[in-house]
C-alpha cells in the first residue's frame, strides 16, 4: 500500500514465497541464447580473427554473466550449453607424443572449469537471492502489519467519534425522556390501536434502544405476524411469520420466557432471528398479545439492565384502554398565609397591659366573645402561673364547646422566665 495515497501496490498483492525457485527464469534462458548468438555472430563477421579459438574461451562470458545474475541453476545451464557447443564443433586432435591424461586435461579441463565456476559463483549468488527473498518477506509482513494498524486506527477513530457523539447526546438528552415516552405510550393504550402501532413502537423503542431494530409480532390463531417494525422496512426480515412449531413461539408464547442470545437456550431458540425476545401481555393476565423481538442492537444494550428495560418496553406496549389526559391542578399561592405560631417568648407578652386586655374584652356584635379576648386572657394567666401551654377551643352556638384541631392553633411555650 502506498503510504502517500493509500493505494495497494503489486508488492502487497503478490503471493508470499517460502523459498527460491528451482527452475531458472525465462529471462536467464533468453540472455543465454542472446550471448551465444552474439559470439557466433562476431565469429562469422570476423573469420580472420578466429574468435572461438581465443584464450580464454569466449564461452566464459555467458557462464560468468548468467551465474552472477541468476545463480547456480542458470550458470550450470549456460555451462552445459557451452560444453555442448564446443563438443559440437569437434574435439582437437591429440598431439604426437601426448599421453592420454594430458590430452583429456587439455580437452576437458576448460569445460570442467566452466561447471566449477558456475557452481561456486552461483552459490554466492543464491545466498544473496535467499537473503533478498527473506528481506522481501519481512518487508511484506511489516507492510501488512502497517496496513492492519492503519485500518485498526481508523476503526478506533470512528469508534471514538461515535462514543463522543453518544456522550454528547446522552448529556443533551433529558434523563426523564425515556420515562416520559413510556408513560405517554401507556396513556395512549400501547399497541391497542392498530393504526397507531408503528408510532407507538417508534416513540417507545427509540427512547430506550436508539439505533436498534425492534419488531412487534401480534398473535392471531397461534401464528405470530409482524404488526410494527422499527429500524428496517416491514416484511424484509428473516422471520415475517412465526408458526406455533417454532422454538421462539414455544419458549415465549407457551412458556412466557424471556430469550437472549447470551444464554444457551436463548441462542438455540432465536437461531438468527434476533438478539432477544420478550412476551407482550394482553388485556387479561392469561392472555398474550404478541412478542417483542430485538433483531439488532448495540452489545451494551444486551446486558441484564437492557433486558429489564426490554421487559418494561413490552409492558408499556401492552394494549390497554387509552386514558384521557388530565389537566394539571393550578398551584396554590401560600405567600399570604400566616404560619402557625408554635413558640412564643414570654418576654414579648410582658408589654400587654391590663388596660389593653380590658379594651379587648368586648363582646362581638353577634353576641359571641371575640376569640382574641380569650386568647389574651389565657396568655396573661399563663404568665402569672409560669406556664405557656394553652389550648384554645371554638365555642359552639347551641351544643357547648367543640374543639376544632384543624382551625385552632396550639401555643406551646416555656416557663415564665423564657
Amino acid at each position: 500500500m502506498n503510504k502517500a495515497d493509500g493505494k495497494i501496490t503489486a508488492e502487497d498483492t503478490a503471493p508470499a514465497t517460502t523459498g527460491l525457485p528451482v527452475l531458472p527464469p525465462l529471462s536467464a534462458i533468453a540472455e543465454i541464447v542472446i550471448v551465444f548468438a552474439m559470439i557466433y555472430g562476431l565469429d562469422a563477421l570476423t573469420p580472420n580473427q578466429a574468435i572461438l579459438d581465443l584464450s580464454p574461451h569466449p564461452f566464459w562470458i555467458p557462464v560468468l554473466l548468467v551465474s552472477l545474475q541468476y545463480g547456480t541453476v542458470s550458470g550450470l545451464i549456460a555451462a552445459a550449453i557451452a560444453i555442448g557447443l564446443s563438443m559440437f564443433a569437434g574435439l582437437p586432435e591429440q598431439d604426437i607424443g601426448e599421453n592420454l591424461f594430458t590430452y583429456f586435461l587439455r580437452v576437458w579441463g576448460q569445460p570442467v572449469l566452466w561447471i566449477a565456476v558456475a557452481l561456486l559463483v552461483g552459490q554466492f549468488r543464491m545466498r544473496q537471492l535467499a537473503v533478498k527473498l527473506e528481506l522481501k518477506q519481512e518487508n511484506r509482513e511489516l507492510r501488512q502489519q502497517r496496513n492492519d494498524l492503519a485500518r485498526h486506527a481508523g476503526e478506533l477513530r470512528g469508534r471514538v467519534e461515535r462514543l463522543e457523539q453518544e456522550l454528547v447526546a446522552r448529556h443533551v438528552q433529558s434523563p426523564h425522556k425515556a420515562a416520559a415516552a413510556l408513560a405517554d405510550t401507556i396513556r395512549k393504550g400501547g399497541l391497542g390501536a392498530e393504526a397507531d402501532r408503528h408510532d407507538a413502537l417508534l416513540q417507545a423503542s427509540t427512547a430506550i434502544f436508539p439505533n436498534a431494530t425492534i419488531v412487534a409480532y401480534c398473535l392471531h390463531d397461534r401464528v405470530l405476524t409482524e404488526c410494527a417494525v422499527v429500524g428496517r422496512k416491514p416484511d424484509t426480515g428473516s422471520r415475517i411469520r412465526i408458526e406455533s412449531t417454532d422454538p421462539i413461539y414455544r419458549a415465549v408464547v407457551d412458556h412466557r420466557r424471556t430469550l437472549t442470545v447470551l444464554d444457551r437456550l436463548g441462542e438455540l431458540a432465536l437461531a438468527g432471528a434476533g438478539l432477544a425476545a420478550v412476551p407482550i401481555a394482553g388485556g387479561d393476565d392469561d392472555e398474550l398479545f404478541g412478542v417483542l423481538i430485538v433483531e439488532s442492537a448495540d452489545p451494551e444494550q444486551l446486558r441484564p439492565e437492557g433486558l429489564a428495560a426490554l421487559q418494561l418496553l413490552a409492558y408499556a406496549l401492552a394494549p390497554r384502554t387509552p386514558r384521557r389526559e388530565s389537566l394539571p391542578l393550578p398551584a396554590k399561592d401560600y405567600s399570604e398565609v400566616t404560619p402557625r405560631i408554635s413558640h412564643i417568648r414570654m418576654s414579648s407578652l410582658a408589654g400587654i397591659t391590663r388596660r389593653g386586655i380590658a379594651s379587648r374584652n368586648e363582646v362581638a356584635p353577634n353576641g359571641r366573645q371575640d376569640r382574641r379576648t380569650s386568647l389574651i386572657s389565657l396568655l396573661e394567666q399563663a404568665r402569672e402561673d409560669g406556664t405557656a401551654k394553652v389550648t384554645i377551643s371554638k365555642s359552639g352556638e347551641d351544643s357547648g364547646n367543640t374543639t376544632d384541631e384543624s382551625a385552632v392553633p396550639t401555643i406551646a411555650g416555656a416557663t415564665g422566665d423564657r
